[in-house]
């Protein structure tokens, strides 16, 4: 019940209203015990992209890190309209299911297919002239087979999971 993808906030008063409650129930002990996907960490002065532990090669943690600064940048100019906790509860199912071939649900309840997001990627580099690099990367990284997509192909040549295990130490 700590894990996973958090709700959406209007105020940083209301997040810690909400670890307020958690910590004085005894729930939680710390921040530590709180583990979203994207968590804040006032005593760092940081927002933590907890996903990026489980990546284990370099071009797509920056990838992935790239996507956090852009999405912070966005955030900061006020660019970023509240979604349905729901709705970002069925992607993070939609992608862990499918990969970059489910749909995405959108906060209009549009539904696009991973690879659709290339087109708003493009556009979100655009908006960001500074950050037209870090759009490159990511869309490089949306372009390629994922690295699920990459063992099942070679659990499908070989029969075998050895071959799998090259995918988690190489940058792919």
């Amino acid at each position: 019940p700590r894990a996973e993808t958090p709700q959406q906030f209007h105020s940083y008063e209301q997040f810690v209203e909400l670890y307020s409650i958690l910590k004085e129930s005894g729930t939680v002990e710390s921040l530590k015990d709180v583990w979203w996907d994207v968590r804040i960490r006032p005593d760092l002065g940081t927002v933590e992209l907890r996903v990026c532990d489980s990546v284990a090669d370099f071009g797509r943690l920056r990838a992935i890190a790239t996507l956090g600064v852009m999405v912070s940048a966005l955030f900061m100019e006020g660019g970023v309209e509240p979604v349905y906790h729901q709705i970002n509860l069925q992607n993070r199912w939609n992608g862990a299911r499918y990969g970059l071939k489910g749909p995405f649900v959108t906060p209009s309840g549009r539904s696009l297919v991973g690879r659709e997001l290339l087109k708003l990627l493009k556009e979100f580099g655009k908006r960001f002239g500074k950050m037209k690099e870090g759009a490159k990367v990511l869309v490089d990284l949306v372009s390629r087979p994922t690295v699920a997509e990459l063992m099942l192909e070679a659990y499908d040549r070989s029969g075998s999971f050895e071959p799998l295990f090259y995918y988690s130490v190489v940058e792919v």
